[in-house]
């Protein structure tokens, strides 16, 4: 479990709480620890996430971090943030196919037919609808391909536009990374029936 009890707690006892949420926010503080500097100061668990809170602050700080003030009662992990995403195929032609990376979100909720969180693929003509789902981070990867003359999918290799004005909140590269791969970036979340839209046009 990555909660903290309410008494007897320890350092060590931080530690495996903390390790149970993956380190969410820093580092094993045990992988800094030496004869010459046994056990585990406070100050190693600077930049610790809880699931609500502040993370902790203990950068040349550590004497103004308690345990019982900044600890006590919490659960180690990151609180997750709802996005409301939806893809526009601007090729008036062109069938596109949305493959969004299931390593990049952490829960999936609604859109995509349903579709459980695992590589949801979303064929559209039009655009995908609203897409809905939680994640800590701020960033998720889409890929896409595109319907060729022999019906066949293919890598757009290029994207050939993108249109924020329906999704301000939103930031892409003008290009693809590796795999037919970009990445969204936001700074707002959008909402139940007023999503951030992205346009995408393909080669």
């Amino acid at each position: 479990m990555a909660g903290v009890g309410t008494s007897s707690i320890s350092f060590s006892g931080l530690r495996t709480s903390w390790g149970n949420a993956s380190y969410a926010g820093g580092s094993d503080p045990a992988a800094s620890n030496s004869a010459v500097h046994p056990g585990i100061a406070i100050s190693e668990f600077h930049g610790a996430t809880f699931t609500s809170g502040n993370p902790i602050d203990a950068n040349g700080a550590g004497d103004s971090v308690s345990i019982d003030t900044h600890f006590k009662g919490r659960t180690f992990g990151s609180s997750a943030t709802t996005y409301y995403l939806q893809l526009n195929n601007d090729d008036a032609l062109t069938t596109i196919r949305y493959t969004i990376d299931p390593s990049t979100y952490s829960s999936w909720t609604s859109g995509a037919g349903g579709a459980p969180p695992n590589n949801t693929k979303i064929d559209a003509f039009d655009n995908s609808g609203e897409l809905v789902y939680t994640d800590s981070n701020t960033v998720i990867s889409v890929s896409i391909q595109r319907l060729d003359d022999a019906l066949g999918w293919v890598n757009a290799t290029s994207i050939t536009g993108f249109d924020t004005s329906g999704g301000s909140g939103l930031t892409v590269p003008s290009t693809p990374t590796i795999n037919n791969t970009f990445t969204i970036t936001w700074s707002a979340t959008g909402s139940s029936g007023s999503p951030q839209i992205l346009g995408l046009s393909t080669d």
